[in-house]
């Protein structure tokens, strides 16, 4: 029976993984489930047994990046909720600084960017998805935003809400720019930590 289970795991991470290519390479609306059973090697007929439709798959795929996410905060420390403010930020910098194969977790950011481009629109299945996680991350950032602005850490006219915006947008558009070309420069380490020296002072100096 154990046996069984396991066999029953692994065939669903190949259909997984197979989704995940799929939807990079094609995009959500354009990638077909018979290609994707033929990228996981198993017809389309028991791939239906794990999976009955394409939405499903997307959601599933999207929990499993949620849990490999939060493996790797987890690891590096970014969950310690009660950490200063600025070290918090200098730990996501950190993060940041992996190596290429590291900060992108296989192709899970490349997957990352071409869905949440596709799901912009609001009928797209996992538009809900990426609206609560963009929530989610703005209200993360703007907490730590908040705790300096109290402590008079901040040297900026902008409100914590609109740094925690632009502090998401520049790790965003980085990555996107620097999947397109791996420069150093482009690097979404080298440009938080950038613009973040222009309004906490600690991390300028």
């Amino acid at each position: 029976m154990a046996r069984q289970y396991a066999k029953s795991a692994q065939v669903r991470q190949t259909i997984l993984e197979a989704c995940m290519t799929a939807f990079e390479d094609l995009g959500f609306h354009a990638v077909t489930m018979a290609e994707i059973a033929r990228r996981a090697g198993i017809s389309h007929t028991g791939m239906l047994h794990y999976f009955t439709n394409k939405e499903e798959m997307l959601m599933a795929v999207l929990r499993l990046r949620d849990v490999r996410g939060e493996e790797y905060l987890l690891m590096h420390g970014q969950r310690d909720e009660h950490a200063d403010p600025v070290d918090v930020l200098r730990e996501m910098i950190q993060i940041l600084t992996q190596s290429p194969s590291d900060a992108r977790g296989g192709s899970l950011l490349d997957l990352d960017t071409a869905l949440s481009g596709e799901a912009a629109a609001p009928t797209h299945p996992a538009h809900d998805y990426f609206q609560a996680r963009y929530r989610n991350n703005r209200r993360f950032f703007e907490r730590q935003f908040e705790e300096l602005a109290a402590a008079g850490r901040l040297d900026t006219s902008l409100t914590p809400g609109q740094l925690a915006a632009l502090t998401l947008s520049t790790i965003e558009g980085a990555r996107r720019q620097w999947l397109f070309e791996l420069d150093d420069e482009l690097s979404p380490a080298v440009l938080l930590k950038a613009f973040l020296a222009t309004v906490i002072p600690e991390l300028a100096e």
